[in-house]
């Protein structure tokens, strides 16, 4: 992504600042070695960013999290202050709330909990999910309840729906057969 192109979807004026947290809930495979999830980057100085920022590897200079990009989503949603990083890779792929292990109820706290499920509800309607990553734990959220989603199935796609449709009834998730990897 180019600098032009990134900057056009920022909110303006809305830098990370002292906030390194996607440095540490991230997996970053395409570093050498890959870092995973939960463990800070060999390269962050947390609260100071990343020591080898010039160079840093082009996946990390074009990775933005939502609250960048949203402004809608007011400075208490900014990462190191919530406890976690929304990220939504591709349109195709669920909104994803990956929280710092070290605040695993992040997620769940006031005001940020109600404002998601409020989120779910849109999502739900479009038939997306909004999926929360804890370590190696995942749940799916869903207007009426969270979904633990099983070890076996982290690699599933899955269907979301209502039982019974017509009625407006609860939503429920069918998880299918694990997806292939491409």
């Amino acid at each position: 992504m180019s600098t032009e192109t990134a900057a056009s979807i920022l909110v303006a004026g809305r830098e990370c600042g002292s906030c390194s947290l996607c440095c540490k809930v991230m997996t970053i495979t395409y570093m050498d070695p890959p870092k995973a999830g939960g463990k800070w980057c060999q390269h962050c100085s947390p609260g100071k960013g990343c020591a080898v920022w010039q160079d840093r590897p082009q996946g990390c200079a074009d990775f933005h999290c939502d609250w960048r990009k949203n402004a809608q989503l007011s400075e208490d949603w900014r990462p190191d202050r919530c406890g976690f990083v929304i990220n939504k890779a591709a349109e195709h792929l669920p909104f994803e709330i990956i929280v710092d292990p070290g605040r695993p109820d992040a997620w769940r706290k006031e005001p940020y909990y109600s404002a998601l499920k409020g989120a779910c509800r849109i999502a739900a309607e479009k038939r997306q999910a909004m999926m929360v990553l804890v370590g190696q734990r995942r749940w799916l959220m869903l207007p009426d309840k969270d979904v633990a989603i099983p070890s076996e199935h982290h690699a599933s796609d899955y269907r979301i729906f209502r039982a019974p449709a017509l009625q407006g009834g609860d939503w429920q998730v069918e998880f299918l057969a694990a997806a292939k990897a491409s």
